[in-house]
């Protein structure tokens, strides 16, 4: 997990990088987390809640940690339960 801050921070930002930032900030997203999700077939997803001044504290981190966990899950058995009912 990395705020965006840290990109920002730790790394020099390409033109294509500004202009993402940019975007977003023409939309109030200010900064905030990406959480990477590991799946069982080797690939990412990517959670990444943000907002005008989002609260980042570790607490906050940790719990969006947990929140992601779960909704990923529940969004997973989502899809699989239409996926089912789409092939009846």
């Amino acid at each position: 997990m990395f705020s965006w801050d840290d990109v920002r921070a730790n790394r020099p930002l390409t033109k294509r990088d500004r202009w993402i930032i940019e975007e977003g900030r023409e939309f109030g997203l200010t900064d905030g987390l990406t959480i990477p999700i590991p799946t069982a077939s080797g690939t990412l997803d990517v959670f990444s809640p943000c907002g005008l001044d989002p609260n980042l504290s570790k607490r906050a981190r940790q719990a969006l940690d947990i929140i992601c966990t779960f909704a990923h899950k529940a969004l997973q058995l989502a899809v699989i339960g239409k996926t089912r009912q789409g092939s009846r």
